[in-house]
């Protein structure tokens, strides 16, 4: 039987309270009213309608179904379920808080080598769902720039790229080779990133200096005695 077609029922509507309290609060539509559900139901039986969350702050709520019908005749204080009937709740969160980046992005001395972390960290859980939503790129500047050409993109499709609870950590493909950023500027940049709740962050964009491959490494040598073994050490200060 449709809800319209109930001739005792008076009212279908939606209540909400923050997790862990106690008191029900009706849930309003844009125009200040109780929503109300048993007007919108449709030939199947399902009701769409909207609560506006305008006044609320984010956080874990709970929304149950409530019903009220009309008195039933000669009965006087009706047990629970007879004249009314409360749903059994179900939890939500609104989330409406925009994620931020963490710290800065690796590598944080702006100094990238062979072995290096490329990474940036959020302040909470983004999507990581596969296929990825956000983009992911590297642009490194050319050795001689010309007006026409004066960085080369590398795009995900080049790149190794995952994304675990609040971070994104991008290494380099087999496809570059470590010499096409020898000694040269990059930047990276990370965009269209979501947290799980759909609320977009800013874009992420960090430049960092690849250091040559081939270091000079010099070392230091010192004498120690030992007053035990009376051996000479040698240490090495790399």
């Amino acid at each position: 039987m449709a809800w319209r077609d109930d001739d005792r029922l008076d009212t279908v509507t939606l209540q909400y309270r923050a997790a862990g309290t106690v008191n029900w609060f009706p849930c309003r539509a844009a125009d200040g009213l109780p929503v109300e559900l048993a007007s919108e139901e449709n030939l199947f039986g399902y009701v769409t309608v909207w609560w506006d969350v305008t006044g609320l702050q984010d956080g874990v709520y709970e929304v149950r179904g409530s019903t009220q019908c009309a008195a039933t005749p000669g009965l006087v204080d009706a047990p629970p379920g007879v004249d009314s009937f409360n749903t059994a709740p179900v939890r939500g969160r609104i989330d409406r808080t925009v994620p931020v980046q963490f710290g800065q992005a690796e590598p944080s001395d702006s100094v990238f080598m062979p072995g290096d972390e490329i990474s940036a960290t959020f302040n909470e859980q983004i999507a990581c769902e596969e296929p990825f939503a956000f983009q992911v790129s590297i642009e490194v500047d050319t050795e001689s720039p010309t007006p026409l050409r004066r960085s080369v993109a590398y795009t995900a499709s080049r790149l190794v790229v995952i994304c675990k609870l609040d971070k994104v950590s991008i290494a380099l493909g087999p496809s570059i080779s470590y010499a096409d950023l020898d000694g040269r500027v990059a930047s990276l940049f990370i965009t269209n990133v979501e947290d799980v709740a759909g609320n977009p962050a800013a874009a992420v964009t960090h430049r960092w200096q690849a250091r040559a491959a081939c270091l000079l490494i010099t070392h230091t040598l010192s004498t120690i005695k030992c007053t035990q073994t009376h051996k000479t050490i040698t240490n090495f200060v790399l």
